[in-house]
């Protein structure tokens, strides 16, 4: 029985053995199913007899020996030229360079290029991590009260759109905008999203100085309209608040535009740079690896912070994750010096040895997948020592105390400055240098007279 792993096995190793008769490359499509064809450019061939050989190699995974090997036209060709990525490159064995195109349900290749961004753009730092209960959110927060404090201006996006949250630390419900990032979704595959971008951001009311250039907009993932009552209503409007969100959800991926979803987060987030003018953009993004993180981690041209903790099911998913990066160093490369582990929530014991070992196996972990092997004393091999504060691996900190989990950050006397920097201050200190931002026009002190008591 060939499974799938064995099927995907099976095709390499076959177009790989016939590469006299494939000439200096081949491109493989494994469609929704699982099942491979072997895609040949215009006016290409396959004996029959080679066809019905490939065929018995991939067992359940073949489409059949009519389909097996398809002949393209020249724009399709073309098309997958653009978004295949190599998975078996040459070598003094291997004389062929072998490509596969992954058809998904939504199209979010992790694999795919990042969108373009103009230099003068303000910076995007995007909060991901694996799962859930790592302080993600919280981090968020305080970065976004950090920059305010210091006269910018923030623009805080919710792209957890299956769990939305981080909205409700930043905004009372009745500050909530009529919509959110789901409506901006829905309404572009029509082209009506410039008429709800107006109402999908309000001002969080954590830091407003009077005179004071630094505001934090809020986008949230659902705006007021899409929230349920829960008092019971007879008006018709708000009757249909009911299960609105859930069916804006399940209409999210698909666009009749025929722009993939990074494009039109991209195109989103560059309509809201020119409505507020923000001097940095946060990200919250997706847990795990979903559809909406393979757009907003590699594709949104912005500084990606990696929370981690140290546990073998967090190096588990980011081994995934990175296995599936290193697979085209073209892509990988525009983004790669943009990541940044976070040690999220070090234990108030023993920190230097927990940091210490969560280091180790940081720099473990990019070294087996995304670090550059050493070629030579001049080569400029994209690679970093253990001991490199200002690699990849190396992890910001933030700091773990009991008052963070009574803090909330609309309620000033929940956590005092002192608790706060102990926590925090080691984390956007860095994050700051890792931005290179302008710098600001007032200092940090004055963070205090806003959400301090």
């Amino acid at each position: 029985m060939i499974l799938f792993d064995d099927a995907y096995q099976a095709a390499v190793c076959w177009v790989l053995d016939h590469r006299r008769t494939l000439g200096g490359e081949a491109t493989l499509l494994r469609d929704l199913s699982g099942r491979i064809r072997l895609m040949l450019p215009p006016g290409a061939e396959l004996p029959e007899g080679e066809r019905n050989a490939l065929h018995a190699s991939l067992g359940a995974y073949s489409p059949g020996p009519a389909r097996v090997a398809v002949t393209t036209e020249q724009e399709e060709w073309e098309e997958l030229h653009r978004v295949r990525v190599r998975v078996a490159p040459s070598s003094e064995k291997h004389d062929l360079a072998v490509y596969v195109v992954e058809r998904l349900a939504s199209e979010q290749l992790w694999e795919a290029p990042a969108v373009p961004r103009a230099e003068e753009a303000p910076p995007r730092v995007t909060f991901f991590g694996l799962k859930g209960g790592v302080g993600r959110s919280t981090a968020l927060v305080a970065t976004a009260q950090h920059f305010a404090g210091q006269n910018r201006r923030v623009l805080v996006v919710d792209l957890d759109l299956e769990s939305p949250g981080i909205t409700s630390l930043l905004l009372p419900i009745d500050n909530l905008p009529d919509h959110g990032v789901a409506d901006w979704l829905v309404e572009e595959t029509f082209g009506q999203q410039d008429a709800v971008l107006p109402t999908m951001h309000s001002a969080s009311p954590l830091t407003t100085r009077p005179g004071a250039r630094g505001e934090i907009f809020v986008v949230p993932a659902l705006g007021r309209r899409s929230a349920p009552l829960n008092e019971p209503t007879e008006r018709l409007g708000d009757l249909l608040r009911d299960g609105s969100y859930v069916a804006k959800l399940g209409r999210l991926y698909a666009s009749l535009s025929g722009h993939d979803l990074a494009h039109r987060l991209d195109a989103m987030l560059r309509a809201l740079e020119a409505e507020l003018s923000p001097d940095v953009i946060l990200l919250d993004s997706r847990a795990g690896l979903h559809e909406l993180s393979a757009a907003t981690i590699p594709r949104l041209g912005s500084t990606v912070l990696l929370f981690a903790s140290d546990s073998e099911q967090t190096w588990l998913g980011y081994r995934l994750l990175f296995s599936c990066w290193q697979r085209d160093r073209r892509v990988l490369a525009p983004f790669r010096e943009r990541l940044r582990v976070v040690a999220a929530m070090i234990p108030e014991t023993e920190r230097k040895t927990y940091l210490g070992r969560l280091t180790q196996n940081a720099h473990s972990t990019f070294a087996s997948f995304l670090y550059e092997a050493e070629d030579g004393p001049d080569a400029e091999a994209f690679n970093f020592q253990i001991i490199d504060d200002q690699a990849p691996h190396h992890p910001l900190p933030i700091y773990w105390r009991r008052e963070l989990m009574g803090w909330d950050p609309r309620e000033p006397e929940s956590l005092t400055r002192e608790q706060f920097d102990a926590a925090f201050k080691p984390f956007l200190s860095g994050l700051e240098a890792l931005l290179e931002l302008p710098e600001a026009t007032a200092p940090v002190d004055t963070l205090a007279e806003d959400v301090f008591p």
